[in-house]
């Protein structure tokens, strides 16, 4: 890879264009800082792809005024399909050689991009993480992600393990990503944990590395509004599909990832399970019925999933045997949550 031209902040012909793909509703409050932070770059070589998902207040005005003030900016206005289907659309149209991912409530550090791609060019990356700091009532609280000693690079399958058994999480917006990794891949529509869905598939498509920065160079909003701390009792099952691509996956292609990924889908399906039992006009009845399915699979073995913790081996002989005592519980504790 060609070094990159870090002595300005023009880009020049050796520069990769980075294509980033902020999904917009519903966060007029914060979208200014958000499109601020990532306009302000040192690395300028962008386009900026807005998509207004049907945003009910100031959003889609606010993403075109931007857009006519900065060349670099895209603007996609559709209707209310979910942050999925709104990232598929820049996905669909994009044409930078790296992909990255803001969430609208969120910002970035100045130098975010100059310091992830000169990072990638040193090693030849096709993947960089950076950490994030973890920000409440618009103040930083703590660092998370730091899921390596800084500057690790190890080999993309690793990755994908470690994915697949959940000990890195899925978020995409902290990475930036050769363009191959997302060629193929797209989220599902009409999920809110849709990350968890697709987190594993951009490394299915390299044989490269990828780095790790312990720089906090994301701001990662908590916003009680926003689509994954929100409450909604949909999300059990999305969760349990999410980990149960996870345990197809690896029955079929990383069988050292097998015990662990079971073992968060189980945990996943009696979660749905719970959450069929008090709002079943929430539930999809297709998942809810692979959820039970998988659970009826390892009513013998779930004994010897290693990776399974003890109190939910509890569960889960409960679940089979005692289900009256396990229902029980379920609605006591629902009943101590609300």
């Amino acid at each position: 890879m060609n070094k990159m031209n870090l002595d300005n902040h023009n880009p020049c012909p050796q520069d990769p264009l980075v294509s980033v793909i902020i999904p917009v509703y519903k966060v007029e409050a914060y979208l200014d800082q958000c499109i601020q932070s990532v306009r302000s770059q040192t690395y300028t070589n962008l386009e900026i792809w807005l998509i207004d998902d049907g945003s009910p207040d100031r959003c889609p005005e606010m993403c075109d005024r931007y857009a006519a003030q900065d060349p670099r900016i895209h603007v996609i206005h559709q209707e209310n399909q979910g942050q999925g289907v709104a990232r598929n659309a820049a996905l669909d149209r994009c044409t930078g050689a790296w992909i990255a991912f803001v969430d609208s409530d969120d910002w970035i550090d100045p130098d975010t991009y100059m310091t992830m791609l000169a990072f990638a060019a040193e090693k030849d990356l096709d993947c960089v993480y950076c950490a994030a700091r973890v920000v409440r009532e618009g103040e930083d609280q703590e660092i998370r992600f730091r899921e390596y000693p800084d500057r690790t690079v190890k080999p993309a399958r690793e990755i994908l393990r470690r994915v697949l058994e959940d000990e890195i999480g899925g978020q995409p917006w902290k990475a930036i990503y050769k363009r191959k990794c997302w060629e193929k891949v797209r989220f599902p529509a009409g999920m809110k944990y849709e990350d968890l869905a697709v987190s594993w598939l951009p490394f299915t498509y390299t044989t490269g590395s990828v780095g790790f920065l312990e720089e906090p160079l994301y701001h990662y909003r908590m916003n009680p509004k926003g689509s994954s701390l929100g409450v909604n009792p949909k999300k059990n099952g999305d969760i349990f599909w999410g980990r149960y691509c996870h345990y197809v996956y690896a029955c079929e292609h990383m069988p050292e990832a097998v015990d662990m990924c079971l073992a968060k889908c189980l945990g996943a399906a009696l979660l749905m399970y719970d959450s069929a039992l008090f709002h079943p006009e929430k539930i999809d009845d297709e998942r809810l019925a692979c959820a039970q399915n998988i659970l009826d699979e390892n009513k013998k073995n779930f004994w010897n999933v290693k990776s399974i913790p003890l109190q939910r081996k509890v569960r889960l002989f409960l679940y089979f045997w005692l289900r009256p005592i396990y229902n029980s519980i379920a609605h006591y504790k629902e009943k101590r949550s609300v």
